[in-house]
């Protein structure tokens, strides 16, 4: 696999929250989410059947932090 970014962005430490269990609908609807919070358009396109990995790391001395989304594309 390779990973497309999707979304780079911070948010808060305390609102930081897992989700992984999605109707299509909602995990479309997340994409949107996340894709408006992300500080650059990385302009790659996600389907309802795309499988996202997230990866993240504090910031701000534990305050925040810095979430990286991202596509896999089997290659």
């Amino acid at each position: 696999y390779v990973a497309e970014i999707v979304s780079v962005y911070k948010i808060k430490a305390t609102d930081f929250i897992v989700k992984n269990t999605f109707t299509e609908n909602e995990f479309l609807n997340y994409v949107d989410e996340i894709k408006a919070k992300s500080v650059y358009d990385f302009d790659v396109q996600v389907l309802g059947n795309d499988k996202l990995v997230t990866l993240y790391t504090c910031d701000d001395n534990n305050v925040n932090r810095i979430i990286v989304q991202a596509k896999l594309v089997e290659v």
